[in-house]
């Protein structure tokens, strides 16, 4: 499988079957999260959905994502959003909601830096790894008055511990990839020339072979508590706005 997603003739995002497993890599719009991006993001999941069914006897298999060069993903343009973007937000949200709602799981290849709602997309992912090397992973970015951290807490909180919560997501502590890993934010680490195959080798170990669902290769061994206050909470916010 080989597709790019183009804004303007620019690759924001490119997703490969490599090996089992499907690939996303994203490019970001300067130094946030743009809605074009988000959108091309959103597309990717979609064309690995339906992809799915038919490839049960391929064994098990896991969207990776990851970004481009030195760069994970940062947050959203919040100024812009103020002025005259606000459906930014929604967008992001729904695409958080379909992370955490995927059929098959999902692992961040922290490729660099992840800040604020960056870091949020990477702990929607079910399993993460990241630069030993290069790069933190830190939630400055977020602007606490707006209402898309309510949306957030839920998907991050029920990871980490309390103490480790309040220091990365209230502290604002910023995290290299040895510290990351001895928090749980996330699995494993590697040089940042080995942060996909180490994303790679983390799929193959914690996906466990299991009967098909569906015809769909394998489902999330998460159970439905996991995620069960982030959905309810995105859901209402994605509802809610779309009655306006």
């Amino acid at each position: 499988m080989r597709f790019d997603y183009h804004i303007n003739e620019e690759t924001l995002v490119s997703l490969r079957t490599e090996g089992p497993h499907f690939v996303i890599r994203m490019r970001l719009q300067g130094c946030h999260l743009s809605p074009e991006l988000l959108n091309c993001l959103l597309q990717a999941l979609d064309q690995v959905e339906e992809c799915l069914p038919g490839r049960a006897d391929n064994g098990p298999c896991a969207v990776i994502t990851t970004g481009w060069e030195e760069l994970y993903a940062t947050g959203i343009d919040h100024e812009n959003i103020l002025k005259n973007n606000k459906a930014t937000t929604e967008i992001y949200k729904k695409l958080l909601l379909r992370l955490i709602t995927f059929p098959i799981p999902t692992v961040a290849a922290i490729n660099g830096n992840a800040f604020g709602e960056g870091l949020v997309l990477a702990m929607a992912h079910d399993y993460r790894t990241m630069c030993s090397d290069l790069g933190y992973l830190c939630m400055y970015e977020v602007d606490f008055l707006n209402p898309l951290t309510q949306a957030m807490i839920p998907i991050v909180k029920g990871k980490l511990s309390d103490e480790v919560y309040r220091e990365c997501f209230w502290g604002i502590r910023p995290f290299p990839g040895d510290s990351a890993l001895l928090a749980g934010l996330v699995h494993g680490i590697a040089p940042q020339t080995e942060v996909l195959d180490s994303a790679r080798a983390l799929a193959n170990r914690e996906i466990q072979i299991s009967q098909p669902i569906r015809n769909i290769p394998r489902a999330k061994t998460w159970n439905d508590e996991t995620y069960k206050e982030a959905i309810l909470a995105l859901t209402r916010e994605i509802f809610e706005k779309s009655k306006l």
